[in-house]
């Protein structure tokens, strides 16, 4: 897996380049989402962090503990679980679940980015699922010519070249000197503004995205949930029965060794704004 993190990174001692991702990336079957990066729970600081979670006692059980707190976004329900820790780990000193989004940001700033989501992403990322990379001036003017043309071609609007410039820090800077510095700051009022906006205007897809070279149908992909258990999903929260008569749209399309299957539970009208849709 490719290891980032869940929101904004703060983890400085890792570079002053950041990358975005578009959130369809989190669709794929091989990315997922921890609460605490997965060092946090050999070393037992999880459950100091979250003392809900009992230490199981030895370090296999906790390697097994981590993989089983791992969500993904195609399991309906996955943002529940996701909050709650949020508000939990957030409300823990006050003694309160009466938490805001401004309360998490805090939070999220006050502590090592090992404490906040860690995500694991496919290990091969199509370019084009790259939303904005943030790059310091200095750093941009220092690469040759070459190399900053092809990183325009590459990226061309995501490249986000910042107006101010990159500094060194003390390994142990305190996050909040670290964002008083100019650049670190302007990028994470970026990706601040980017979760308003996202908030603002809620996706709520379901299901899988995925991009695979063509194999000539030799290759199988597993995706973390099958058809059956995303049926079942889908009526935990609806007061229908399950025996009721429904419909269920599959489009499917084959050519040149590539496949695609989308099932629906109403038609896709492509010129119209279904707000009913789920695929």
């Amino acid at each position: 897996h490719v290891f980032s993190i869940l929101g904004p990174h703060l983890g400085h001692y890792y570079g002053e380049i950041v990358i975005t991702f578009k959130q369809d990336i989190m669709f794929h079957p091989d990315a997922n989402f921890s609460i605490h990066a997965g060092t946090v729970f050999c070393n037992e600081s999880a459950h100091e962090i979250r003392p809900w979670v009992r230490n199981p006692g030895t370090l296999e059980r906790r390697i097994e503990q981590f993989h089983n707190s791992k969500l993904h976004c195609s399991v309906q329900g996955f943002e529940h679980a996701a909050a709650a820790e949020l508000v939990a780990v957030t409300g823990l000193d006050k003694k309160s679940m009466e938490v805001d989004l401004q309360a998490i940001l805090q939070q999220w700033i006050s502590v090592d980015s090992h404490l906040t989501f860690e995500a694991h992403l496919p290990q091969l990322i199509p370019l084009d699922y790259i939303e904005c990379v943030y790059i310091p001036k200095n750093i941009f003017e220092s690469l040759s010519s070459e190399a900053q043309q092809a990183a325009r071609d590459a990226f061309k609007d995501s490249l986000m070249i910042s107006l101010y410039e990159c500094e060194e820090f003390d390994s142990d800077i305190e996050l909040a000197e670290y964002l008083r510095h100019n650049y670190p700051k302007y990028v994470y009022e970026e990706l601040c503004e980017a979760i308003k906006r996202r908030m603002a205007n809620l996706d709520v897809s379901r299901g899988i995205v995925i991009t695979v070279a063509a194999s000539e149908f030799e290759e199988h992909v597993i995706i973390p949930i099958s058809i059956s258990q995303a049926y079942h999903l889908y009526y935990r929260d609806k007061t229908q029965s399950e025996s009721g008569h429904q419909v269920t749209y599959i489009y499917w399309q084959a050519m040149n060794g590539d496949m695609m299957l989308t099932l629906a539970n109403e038609k896709i009208i492509t010129d119209e704004e279904q707000f009913d849709l789920r695929c």
